[in-house]
């Protein structure tokens, strides 16, 4: 008599009876192995901005082995991993880490090596949820435009952060009314960066020279910035006057430029010659 015995894989053996006695179906048996698979891997991986954030992995394997499991940064710079935390049981491993930062955000590959060819591997990537940030600056507190009733201009708030941002904006302090068919709004979402854009159609100087203030909200937090929405004038003066470079006959000269006052600026540097 003859039995056919089936492994995981496919692959058969046939064994006799005299097998059994001999001791050929135990060493069969104990022989056969499995090369990794990765059964499930956390993808995506969520964690708030300081949390602490596990990637699992989990596989199938025979045997399974402590060293099994191998971590890689996937971002376009090279990083090194080995400063962070492992844990292996059976299985599953994981990478953990702690007080996540908004730069550990990205693509990590889960490499499971048994020993039995060949290795699998898959990625998953970690999302890092931060609350909204707005881009601030001297430079885009101000908007310059004619109040003469025929001008239009945009006031652009651009806010980072995840999960999705959402806007809204004020004028002097008091909600703004876009029933009013003067003013409208534009949003774009790409990735974790969200811009509004507010624009004021046929622009009046008694009803719009105002303070504007946007607030970008998501769930975790919110953050506010203010634009002040001025005429024309003169711009205001450049500052941060440095020397760039320094050579026999010429000299580079650097420096920050100030409002422009809603028109285009030009830059002269008198020479005097001492």
């Amino acid at each position: 008599m003859f039995i056919f015995v089936r492994f995981d894989q496919g692959c058969s053996h046939k064994l006799r009876d005299k097998d059994f006695s001999s001791g050929t179906a135990r060493a069969i048996l104990a022989a056969h192995s499995d090369s990794p698979t990765i059964r499930s891997l956390g993808d995506p991986t969520e964690v708030d901005l300081g949390g602490r954030a596990e990637i699992v992995c989990t596989a199938d394997a025979n045997p399974a082995t402590d060293g099994m499991f191998q971590w890689r940064w996937l971002g376009d710079e090279e990083r090194d991993l080995s400063g962070l935390e492992r844990q292996v049981d059976g299985l599953t491993g994981r990478l953990i880490i702690s007080e996540a930062k908004r730069s550990d955000a990205g693509r990590y590959e889960c490499a499971v090596d048994n020993g039995v060819p060949p290795a699998v591997r898959a990625d998953a990537r970690l999302i890092v949820r931060f609350k909204p940030e707005i881009q601030k600056g001297v430079h885009l507190s101000k908007v310059a435009v004619p109040g003469d009733g025929k001008s239009s201009t945009g006031l652009v708030c651009k806010a980072e952060g995840i999960p999705t941002v959402s806007f809204s904006w004020a004028k002097n302090g008091v909600t703004l009314d876009f029933k009013n068919p003067r003013y409208s709004v534009q949003t774009s979402h790409e990735q974790w960066v969200h811009t509004s854009t507010l624009i004021i159609a046929n622009v009046s100087a008694v009803h719009d020279y105002a303070i504007f203030t946007c607030t970008a909200t998501n769930s975790l937090g919110l953050d506010t910035f203010s634009i002040h929405l001025v005429s024309t004038s003169r711009p205001d003066p450049p500052s941060d006057l440095k020397v760039l470079s320094f050579k026999q006959n010429s000299v580079t000269l650097g420096w920050s430029a100030g409002f422009d006052g809603g028109l285009e600026q030009k830059f002269r540097v008198p020479v005097e010659r001492s």
